[in-house]
């Protein structure tokens, strides 16, 4: 079961007793962390994989599929994931994920996400072919299982901030539909909150607290239906990232330009994968003399915190590698960076702030390398 954005700090006996009790009935898991960037869809396909994003090649919400285009930067969301798994003959994530393993042993894979359409695609894109299910409001995988839950429960509430009624349509499909008729042997919950709300209303607002409350007891919902059919589940409870308030917004594209770098043609020109706390930089050459003149000019930007790259380096400063943060592979950026990030004094989950590149001053955003 995940919680989108949650963090270890968020969870308390008073507002999630469900889960504070399956914890202290089991383990805490204390140094478990985001994969590099913090960002949804590259930790999603992180958690059915078991390795790091430059190894299963989901490298960011935002980056580059080489297979695709060596220029254009693909939001990661169905369906376009889906015409790159067809264009790679199943290969969108370059290795198995937890659907595929099982299947071998002939158990039965069902996910009810209620995220992004990219997030559930992500978590078993060749569901169809293991005779397995993903469910999402805008799709699912097989489309046959569509038509059926909205014939059964209409449509879908649309994501919106707060995401109440969209977290209790998620739990309801799950018991309903995915426990009732489809009876899966792994069941994996993909709540929207407490994300949807802190993009929307700021970090541990009010509102986030509220959709944590809510999201908490529809888990106790489904865990009293998997009880009432006489199993005993074994449950892990995940989060794909934490969060950080913004405290300034930078447009890296104007950023580039204001810099002198080229970043409207196919060729000699910076691209750009922004990813809220982070971002990806490729360019569409193999122009060494503008990869080092690229890393100079970031090396040298205020709004930029760390910087890695596999770039042969002539100067005096050394980055880490790609490799050090688990994005070497086909499908790496030639740079990656984490926005400026700070502490904040207070303690968590409001502990750190920074640069984000969108979103509104004030609000939460991750991405980057503390969240």
């Amino acid at each position: 079961v995940a919680f989108d954005g949650l963090q270890p700090s968020q969870v308390d006996p008073q507002r999630m007793p469900v889960v504070s009790k399956i914890a202290d009935d089991g383990v805490r898991f204390l140094h478990n962390h985001a994969v590099f960037p913090s960002v949804t869809r590259a930790n999603a396909a992180t958690l059915v994989t078991g390795v790091s994003p430059g190894k299963h090649g989901l490298t960011a919400n935002k980056s580059i599929f080489p297979e695709y285009s060596t220029h254009q930067v693909v939001d990661a969301l169905h369906p376009k994931l889906s015409e790159i798994n067809q264009l790679t003959k199943g290969k969108l994530l370059f290795v198995p994920t937890i659907g595929e393993l099982i299947r071998k042993h002939n158990l039965q894979w069902v996910s009810v996400v209620g995220g992004t359409s990219g997030n559930a695609y992500v978590q078993h894109p060749n569901a169809a072919e293991n005779a397995h299910v993903v469910i999402h409001p805008e799709f699912t995988n097989p489309p046959v299982h569509n038509d059926k839950i909205r014939s059964q429960y209409g449509d879908w509430p649309s994501k919106k901030a707060p995401a109440a009624e969209l977290i209790r349509r998620t739990a309801d499909v799950a018991i309903g539909y995915a426990l009732v008729d489809l009876s899966p042997d792994v069941l994996l919950i993909w709540f929207p909150e407490p994300d949807t709300s802190q993009h929307a209303f700021g970090v541990d607002s009010s509102e986030a607290r509220d959709m944590i409350e809510l999201a908490d007891q529809q888990l106790g919902r489904i865990l009293e239906k998997i009880s009432q059919q006489g199993y005993e589940p074994d449950v892990f409870i995940v989060s794909d990232h934490g969060y950080e308030t913004i405290d300034s917004v930078i447009d890296v594209h104007k950023e580039l330009i204001a810099g002198g770098f080229n970043i409207e043609s196919e060729e000699n020109s910076v691209i750009v994968a922004d990813n809220g706390g982070s971002v990806l930089f490729y360019i569409t050459s193999t122009d060494h003399e503008l990869s080092i003149r690229l890393l100079r000019w970031l090396s040298v930007q205020k709004w930029v915190g760390s910087i890695a790259t596999d770039i042969l380096q002539d100067t005096d400063a050394q980055f880490p590698t790609l490799s050090d943060i688990g994005l070497c592979g086909p499908r790496a950026p030639l740079i990656a960076v984490t926005m400026r990030s700070s502490a904040t004094g207070q303690i968590a989950p409001l502990a750190r702030s920074g640069t984000a590149t969108g979103g509104i001053i004030g609000m939460g955003s991750h991405g980057g390398g503390s969240s």
